[in-house]
């Protein structure tokens, strides 16, 4: 399976900011995760995938270069938002398994996003499967005591 490579977004505590709209306390988008959005879906559209058919259930890893100076789970929610926003995906509630990996072999200041579809029941094998691949390691089964 080959990934879509992304610029990294924003964190996803970064990706609204406050306003006072009407005298109504309201979160908007911030300029930051405008510009995001829009460089992001323009990477997505060139990468030429087929999008998911509407209400697939499906799964998506998200491995990142980013180090240790942010949260890896910051990164789900942007991700899984953009590709449901252009059409790559359906929309989130069929998300059955999200997992994003620290390192890998994404280019410094971005991410690879697989996005997978699978009967339901059988998405977290092969989430944990491919996670294990993109970070080079070999999957150990632990048996309950």
């Amino acid at each position: 399976m080959i990934p879509i490579e992304l610029d990294t977004p924003p964190s996803a505590n970064a990706i609204h900011t406050p306003m006072t709209i009407a005298g109504k306390p309201r979160k908007v988008r911030s300029p930051e995760y405008k510009a995001w959005i829009r460089a992001a879906g323009w990477q997505v559209k060139a990468a030429h995938r087929e999008p998911l058919p509407p209400k697939a259930p499906f799964a998506i890893l998200i491995v990142a270069n980013i180090g240790r100076q942010r949260d890896v789970d910051n990164l789900i929610k942007p991700v899984l938002d953009l590709l449901a926003g252009v059409g790559m995906t359906p929309d989130d509630k069929y998300c059955d398994a999200a997992v994003a990996v620290r390192g890998g072999d994404a280019p410094k200041g971005s991410i690879y996003v697989y996005i997978l579809e699978a009967p339901e029941g059988k998405m977290w094998n092969a989430v944990i499967a491919l996670a294990t691949r993109a970070r080079g390691i070999k999957p150990r089964l632990v048996k309950n005591a």
